[in-house]
């Protein structure tokens, strides 16, 4: 059974968080700020770091 899923905003806001408080942004923390488990908040992240590293290799290929 697969779980729910996340809302845009609710993900749009973690994401926001997560880097506009770099010291405060504990999974700990965001799990209750929030309102989700652990591994969604995880993955949640990743995916929003792994597209920015995405980003930011294309970026520099393209420079070349």
């Amino acid at each position: 059974m697969r779980g729910k899923k996340i809302p845009q905003q609710l993900a749009e806001d973690i994401i926001e968080y997560y880097f506009n408080n770099p010291k405060t942004n504990g999974n700990k923390e965001m799990v209750e700020m929030f309102n989700v488990n652990h591994t969604t908040l995880s993955n949640i992240i990743s995916k929003e770091l792994k597209k920015r590293r995405e980003n930011s290799i294309m970026k520099r290929c393209l420079n070349y």
